[in-house]
């Protein structure tokens, strides 16, 4: 039976809930040696949806496949008003950090990826606007639920990281800690990003992984940490 570290981040945090309650339910031959959900929610409610600010970003984003050039065709500068970087990073940090924007989405530019890896990406056609519709859709629709985290953690029992910014505009904190409250306490570490927005694996980069890492360790002394890659 295989055993592994699960770790999914916003959309894959909810599926990563899922996958868990089916190994929990026994629908899956999996061992789940610990389970990382970061700025992800187990279930949509009014408390818990973006704004209607973020949401219009969000349909922006959609429905011209990206929000348009992140660069200001006259400058060459970036737009820190852009719709994409007003869903992903606070205010004040984008307006101040644009050089480190730029080299943040460069390493994950498809070039930058292991050449087996980029060959693969570059098959996969971009998202259409009703593909992406049926995403938020899924997202929405998402229904682990409080009670759903409850049952496969007491039934799994292992250690799980619940990791968050605190000015995330497209899944709010308060989702976070929702799943928290449900979570087996001695088994669970909570950590704010305070600062970070959604995007916090580009904007928190090195603090983030090194909590990984961190935990990673704790759980398994033989583990050889390559987080730079996640």
């Amino acid at each position: 039976m295989s055993e592994v570290h699960l770790v999914g981040v916003s959309m894959g945090g909810m599926i990563s809930q899922r996958l868990a309650l089916m190994v929990a339910e026994g629908y899956a031959a999996l061992r789940i040696k610990s389970l990382v959900l970061i700025t992800t929610h187990c279930r949509s409610s009014l408390s818990t949806m973006p704004s209607l600010a973020a949401m219009a970003d969000l349909i922006s984003i959609i429905a011209t496949r990206g929000g348009g050039p992140l660069k200001d065709p006259a400058t060459g500068e970036i737009n820190g008003d852009h719709p994409m970087l007003r869903l992903l990073f606070p205010k004040k940090w984008r307006h101040e950090n644009r050089e480190e924007i730029v080299e943040a989405f460069a390493r994950v530019d498809r070039e930058e990826l292991p050449p087996d890896v980029s060959s693969e990406h570059k098959k996969v056609p971009l998202t259409s606007p009703a593909d992406a519709l049926k995403q938020i859709i899924g997202l929405l629709n998402h229904s682990v639920g409080e009670d759903g985290i409850e049952k496969f953690h007491k039934t799994l029992r292992m250690p799980m990281l619940i990791i968050y910014g605190g000015k995330d505009k497209l899944v709010p904190p308060e989702s976070s800690r929702r799943i928290a409250r449900r979570a087996v306490p001695e088994l669970t570490t909570v950590v704010e990003l305070p600062e970070s927005g959604h995007a916090l694996m580009l904007q928190c980069e090195e603090e983030l992984h090194a909590i990984l890492e961190e935990h990673f360790r704790k759980i398994d002394d033989c583990f050889v940490a390559d987080v730079s890659r996640l």
